[in-house]
């Protein structure tokens, strides 16, 4: 079997949209990384095919860091949520529903998802190379932050990064030698 590459980062996303938290290993299924985006805020009277309170909407949303584990569930989700002023609430608090409805401009529900919400395909994997040989493509160099309202945020998504030996062609799914 060919070696593709080695994975060098797993990072969670226990809530939709709020930062993610690294791991060392985690159990991969069907659905994703276990205890991966099984919360999210749901907009209410949104009758449109993708409800999801998400950093496109809110990006402040990006500075909200889950923690804690609920050790009741069989997967690990957090139990509180660190606000970008600093303070701890607990996850599930109104408090928490409150703060960031008022971001938003409109009322939100938090709902615990069993196998998690996912804009498009369960997992994906793209490796440092394949990010370096973009950057080297793009005009001027890709940037490892985002800027947004005079803000940076860190990289987010849903795949691991990982090491791999060639940048992969995007074109023809193959490395480029």
């Amino acid at each position: 079997m060919k070696e593709l590459g080695h994975v060098c980062e797993l990072v969670r996303y226990p809530v939709k949209s709020m930062a993610g938290t690294a791991t060392e290993s985690a159990f991969l299924g069907w659905h994703g990384l276990d205890g991966d985006r099984r919360f999210a805020f749901r907009c209410l009277g949104n009758d449109s095919g993708f409800p999801w309170l998400s950093a496109s909407r809110v990006a402040e949303l990006l500075l909200y860091h889950p923690f804690g584990l609920d050790e009741s569930t069989g997967e690990p989700l957090p139990t509180h949520v660190r606000t970008p002023a600093g303070t701890h609430v607990e996850l599930r608090s109104v408090e928490l529903r409150r703060e960031v409805a008022e971001r938003f401009g409109s009322d939100v529900e938090l709902m615990k998802l069993k196998h998690g919400v996912f804009d498009e395909a369960s997992v994906s994997v793209i490796s440092l190379a394949t990010i370096a040989g973009i950057g080297e493509e793009a005009q001027p160099p890709a940037m490892p932050l985002v800027i947004s309202e005079g803000h940076a945020f860190p990289r987010v998504g849903p795949w691991p990064v990982t090491r791999a030996l060639d940048p992969l062609d995007a074109q023809h799914g193959q490395n480029r030698k």
